[in-house]
């Protein structure tokens, strides 16, 4: 392949570094302990089963930038595991073709009564490296994780932003093919994540590796990815470029945000009107007034929760963020000077021609007769 073909090649040219095919992984939920030990050695024992990830399709070319969006039970971590074979599918295939290094827990793989040092050799021994291989790279670590004396110091003393550096620098130098961060970026300070950002660049653009990246957190995933996977219930609800699957996700959980706003104020309002109800009863079969039995409190509440419900919902953030952008746009359109128009003649545009016309004494002219006069 020429140099001109390779640079035009797209993701889907690219080999295949992870592919789900109609993957679904099920848990069986027991009552109890005791009846999940019995059911390793009995069948027909009851239990409600789950399905943390359903029918999932998807696949992840070398070289790009993944990020997984959805909310806590949406199946990300249970996703991640099979990628790492931490656990396998019920049903469908998972194909992972490369060395996959994954940071899904700031403690994963760490001592905590190892020094930050010992660690990185502990660390490195169980994703399979040689003590010579570690000590090749030890220095990188040291230097990237930027820890100073504490690199000699217990992990247990450190901060989750200490060891989000030092599980972050051994993953990124141990030269993976599939780099898995879960979470772990978001803790970091900021020049932190700049200097994340740019080895995940380097280690993307240059070396074919492939990052899948796990958050919350949508302007970490903004500068790190090119590509986003929505996921929710165990499904894949939204599969594009990085903008959209931020727009599509943000707007997903701020509709279900006002749903629950809706059905609990719902509830609320439901349960005073039932009172009220109940108290108007007694008022008139007592003969006395109905805020002995319902307060003006609760009637002030009731009036409340109706307001809030017969009030508009907030606009969702892809119309907020559009808006801000159009409102920006038209700002930096208003700054900007506004060039004449070169349609009209140029001694008009000049005032010239209409000076000279306003005063015919002055020009070209009174030199000549002035001229001749003498």
């Amino acid at each position: 392949m020429s140099e001109s073909e390779n640079k035009v090649m797209t993701a889907e040219d690219r080999p295949v570094a992870i592919q789900f095919d109609h993957v679904t992984k099920t848990y069986k939920l027991y009552k109890n302990d005791k009846q999940r030990f019995h059911a390793l050695f009995r069948k027909g024992i009851p239990c409600t089963e789950v399905n943390a990830i359903n029918d999932v399709n998807f696949t992840i070319h070398e070289r790009e930038a993944v990020a997984l969006f959805g909310r806590n039970g949406a199946g990300k971590s249970t996703l991640l595991k099979m990628v790492t074979q931490v656990t396998y599918p019920t049903e469908g295939e998972v194909k992972v073709n490369g060395r996959v290094s994954a940071l899904l827990e700031l403690t994963a793989g760490f001592d905590p009564e190892f020094t930050g040092r010992e660690n990185i050799y502990f660390r490195g021994s169980l994703l399979g490296m040689t003590r010579k291989q570690i000590q090749e790279k030890e220095k990188k670590i040291v230097d990237f994780a930027d820890l100073g004396e504490y690199m000699d110091q217990p992990v247990r003393t450190y901060s989750s932003g200490m060891r989000a550096r030092l599980g972050f620098a051994i993953n990124v130098n141990i030269d993976p093919e599939i780099l898995i961060v879960d979470e772990a970026l978001s803790v970091g300070d900021r020049s932190f994540r700049k200097k994340c950002l740019k080895t995940v660049s380097e280690l993307v653009n240059e070396h074919n590796i492939t990052f899948l990246f796990v958050t919350h957190s949508t302007r970490t995933a903004a500068d790190f990815c090119t590509r986003g996977i929505v996921l929710r219930k165990g499904q894949v609800v939204y599969d594009g470029q990085i903008r959209s699957a931020i727009d599509y996700y943000e707007d997903m959980v701020a509709k279900e945000d006002e749903e629950k706003r809706i059905a609990r104020l719902t509830k609320r309002r439901n349960n005073l009107l039932r009172k009220k109800k109940r108290a108007k009863r007694k008022a008139q079969k007592t003969g006395r007034s109905l805020e002995e039995f319902f307060s003006p409190a609760k009637e002030k509440r009731l009036q409340q929760i109706t307001e809030e419900l017969l009030q508009e919902p907030e606009e969702l953030p892809s119309v907020v963020r559009a808006k801000k952008a159009a409102a920006a746009t038209e700002k930096v359109k208003s700054q900007i000077p506004q060039m004449p128009d070169l349609s009209q003649p140029v001694k008009q545009r000049s005032g010239l021609e209409k000076e000279r016309k306003e005063q015919p004494g002055r020009g070209r002219g009174l030199g000549k007769d002035t001229a001749h006069a003498q």
